[in-house]
């Protein structure tokens, strides 16, 4: 998703225009089940959602007009929807195990 849009209107009365939309829906979610039983010693539960919008060699979005009376318009838009979950089912375990002094960690995140 990297819309480019050019627009020129050129003459003694003269107008012109473009228009892009882009629409990114994204939904992640990491899970464990439900009445899931898990003894590990270390827990790291990850989703995640990213969006990188790669440089153009130019501009995303121009307009160029010329004469006595010209109009050029463009229009760029983008929307972008993330739902990121990390769920644990109903009656689920999740415990670290292990000596305290070298217990591993315990994490969910949602990035």
């Amino acid at each position: 998703m990297n819309t480019k849009v050019k627009t020129v209107a050129g003459g003694l009365i003269s107008g012109a225009g473009s228009s892009s939309t882009n629409n990114v829906t994204s939904n992640v979610t990491a899970a464990v089940g439900s009445d899931v039983d898990i003894r590990a010693r270390d827990i790291a539960i990850d989703a995640a959602n990213h969006f990188r919008k790669p440089e153009l060699s130019a501009a995303n979005i121009s307009g160029t007009t010329g004469g006595l009376i010209a109009g050029a318009e463009a229009r760029s838009t983008t929307l972008i929807s993330f739902t990121t979950l990390v769920n644990i089912g109903a009656s689920a375990s999740l415990e670290v195990v292990g000596i305290q002094a070298t217990a591993g960690g315990f994490a969910l995140r949602a990035l």
